[in-house]
């Protein structure tokens, strides 16, 4: 489709809410009845993150991966995009209402992606985007203004307690960790709202692929069940084994870390709140399967 045609309906698009990113987002009908979602950058960063998605929309399409949107139309610059909507209307649901059966097909979503093998490891789509100074908890023993952002957090929480006396301990288990190998292609950031679900057809569908990359599969995994178990759903025990004991703790640094962290200007207010309680929430779900 000629990118033209949607350039100059930009001004009716519908926006979406959600997400924490500052591009330009939201679903637009065409004349012809189709309904497409659009994705803009409007500034650097945006732009940046808009050129890697389209590149790996086409990666994914060309290895004939079926749990993505088609990709529709692309700005001259491949700065914008759009791809099918997913919408209600057509029985796709973004909510945070998890079944086993949902869970399952999105872990088989996630199967299949990591089973590619790109031939061009070394491709920039492919690079990883976390590096050993995201070791959160590395950073708190080493910080004390961010153990004093811990403290003022931690509230009664009996496990959080305990954690703000052993920091340093803490650190030495997450260095034994290798969180940077790159083992398989990831996502790094399925959840609801970036996973639409069919039951009908009992398919998922992933969008947000700006963090995808080579890297730790076990990461990829604990972020996701995480997020499931925080949702409601109880994955314990049939999920246990898809569950790195190692990397759910890594990830409870980093988002504690995140969540001790100023927000940047501008940035939305309730961010840091949102990644403190994941990481509340992996220490307690690491608790139950060590």
């Amino acid at each position: 489709m000629d990118w033209n045609n949607i350039q100059d309906r930009l001004a009716d698009l519908d926006p979406v809410k959600g997400g924490f990113s500052s591009a330009i987002r939201g679903t637009m009908t065409l004349p012809t009845g189709q309904q497409i979602f659009v994705k803009a950058g409007n500034d650097k960063n945006t732009r940046d993150w808009a050129h890697k998605e389209i590149a790996v929309y086409r990666f994914l399409s060309n290895h004939s991966y079926s749990h993505i949107g088609e990709l529709i139309a692309v700005n001259e610059d491949e700065t914008a995009f759009a791809i099918e909507a997913l919408t209600k209307e057509y029985c796709w649901d973004w909510s945070e209402t998890w079944t086993t059966k949902r869970l399952d097909a999105t872990l088989a979503a996630m199967d299949e992606l990591a089973a590619i093998r790109p031939k061009d490891t070394n491709a920039t789509i492919f690079k990883g985007l976390l590096s050993k100074d995201d070791d959160g908890w590395v950073e708190i023993a080493n910080s004390n203004e961010l153990q004093s952002a811990f403290r003022s957090r931690m509230g009664d929480n009996p496990t959080l307690h305990r954690i703000a006396e052993s920091f340093g301990q803490q650190a030495e288990v997450s260095r034994s960790f290798d969180a940077m190998s790159a083992d398989a292609l990831i996502h790094l950031d399925v959840r609801a709202d970036n996973c639409a679900w069919n039951a009908e057809k009992n398919i998922v569908k992933l969008v947000d692929w700006n963090w995808l990359s080579l890297g730790n599969r076990g990461i990829d995994l604990a972020s996701f069940l995480v997020h499931v178990y925080d949702s409601g759903l109880d994955i314990l025990p049939d999920y246990a084994e898809r569950l790195d004991p190692s990397a759910v703790h890594w990830m409870a640094g980093f988002w504690i870390k995140s969540g001790c962290t100023p927000i940047w200007p501008g940035g939305p207010a309730n961010l840091r709140d949102i990644q403190f309680k994941k990481g509340t929430t992996a220490l307690e779900l690491l608790d139950k399967i060590r």
